[in-house]
Parts: C-alpha cells; structure tokens; sequence
C-alpha cells in the first residue's frame, strides 16, 4: 500500500469519526463500508495532484469526498432491491450485517456527508461552489445511470450509460484537482479521458461478469440477467486506448504514461 493511500485511510477514519450523528449503527455501518476497497478513485486523485504540482493535503478533501458517494452507491447496488448481492470483496454486505433500512439511511447519510467534506475545507468560497456542484452532477449521474441500469431501458446508448454509471465519478477524480489548481484550460480533454476510462472500466466489469464469484468476492448474480450493456456494448477496447494514447500525447504528454499504465491496470484488475 502506498503512502498516500495509508495517510488516505487515516484521514478518511478520522473524518468519519467526526461525522455528527447519534446513533451508533448508523455510524458503524458506514465505517463498515468505507473501510476497505483498492480507493481506485482516490488514486486518481493523487496522481492528478502529482501532475499539477499539488500538495496532497490539498486534494485529500475531495479524494474523501468521491470515495464516501462511491462507497454509498456500493451501498444501495448491493441492496435486495438492486442487486441483491451478499458479498463484497469476500466480506458480508453491508444490508446483510446492518439490515436493509440501516443501510439505506447511511448510504443516504453519506451522499451529504461527501459534500460537507468539500464545504468544511480550506478552499477558496469559488472552488468550493465548483467543486460541490460537481459533486452533485456526479451523484446526480451516477443515480440517473442506475434508474437505466434496473429498468433495463434500451433507450439509451452503451457509451452513454458507461459515462453516467462510471464516468461521472472519474470525471469529478480528473476534475477536482483541476478547478483546485485553477487550470480550467484542461478540463475539455480530461472530461474526455474520464469518458475512455470509463468505457475501458465498463468492459472489463462485462468480462467479469462471466467470471466467479471467487475472483470478484460478489456474490450476486443479477448483473447476468440484465442486457442492456452484455448485448449491446459492442465496443473495442483497442480503439479506445488508441485514443487515449493519441489524445494524452498530444494534450498532456507528462501524464501520458501514467494514465495509460492506468488504463491498463483496469483491464487487469482484480475485485
């Protein structure tokens, strides 16, 4: 584990433990599901403060930020309702230990609870109002994917989908460092980077699909009853890193090899 991930998990502990909330469930179980996971989300974070010459004590506000509204999308996904998993990474869910209701209020709890990370930093009033609003767009997207996902309407495109079930949270990981960092002259072409990452993300999950329980520790099998992308998401992955390759050389060369080892790290990964 990395240093910055260590100091992340720390930080991340503490911020919770300052969450006001009386009831001592309520506080458990979303210690409960914050506290594991690769913080994928927050790397990106601090590899984005690396390539703009930000200390990480800048970027931890919002690296806490995305990792609590991702944790509670995790949350509600493994919801009977949804889909009805009984393990993540190999450990009982949350609903299974907390119950159903315990958990949606915590998830429910989180969402805000990721936005008064942002609004109880240190920022400048401008880049916090940025910075939450993006927040809101991504939770926004990321609930707008979902209603897609459970209704199975077709009604949309593959690549759209991926961008709001996935995208919207790399997109604000890409982002926030940005608006930080006043380089508001990046943000077109790493919107576009979230989108690749994003469709890369969606194919290897399709690919895992169809591969055991064992190796993604989820114990849910709905994902294989539902089409709207296994039928449809008729993208190649070759293509997209082309792109990627393409527009990281000719946008941002000293980030290039990075987000390309990243790309690759995605397709490789690992639940």
């Amino acid at each position: 584990m990395s240093k910055e991930i260590e100091q992340f998990n720390k930080e991340l502990k503490q911020w919770i433990d300052r969450f006001e909330i009386l009831h001592k469930d309520l506080k458990k179980s979303s210690l409960y599901s914050s506290q594991s996971g690769k913080r994928f989300r927050p790397q990106l974070i601090f590899m984005m403060a690396d390539f703009l010459s930000i200390p990480l004590y800048d970027v931890m506000p919002v690296a806490i930020s995305i990792e609590l509204l991702h944790c509670s999308s995790l949350m509600l996904d493994d919801l009977p309702c949804m889909d009805n998993a009984q393990l993540r990474r190999h450990e009982p869910t949350c609903w299974v230990v907390y119950g159903e209701g315990m958990t949606t209020l915590s998830a429910y709890a989180l969402v805000f609870f990721s936005a008064q990370v942002i609004l109880n930093a240190s920022y400048h009033e401008s880049a916090k109002v940025q910075l939450t609003n993006l927040l809101c767009s991504s939770a926004i997207g990321m609930t707008d994917g979902q209603a897609f996902d459970i209704s199975q309407d077709k009604n949309i495109s593959p690549q759209e989908l991926c961008m709001l079930k996935t995208g919207r949270l790399f997109e604000f990981c890409l982002l926030s460092p940005l608006i930080i960092a006043s380089r508001q002259d990046l943000i077109p072409t790493f919107q576009r980077v979230a989108e690749l990452l994003s469709l890369i993300f969606q194919y290897r999950d399709d690919l895992m699909d169809d591969e055991s329980s064992d190796q993604t520790g989820k114990s849910s099998h709905i994902d294989d009853q539902k089409d709207t992308l296994k039928k449809n998401h008729a993208i190649d992955v070759n293509d997209v890193l082309k792109e990627l390759d393409h527009l990281l050389k000719t946008q941002c060369p000293s980030i290039h090899d990075k987000m390309m080892q990243v790309a690759g790290w995605i397709i490789t990964r690992q639940h």
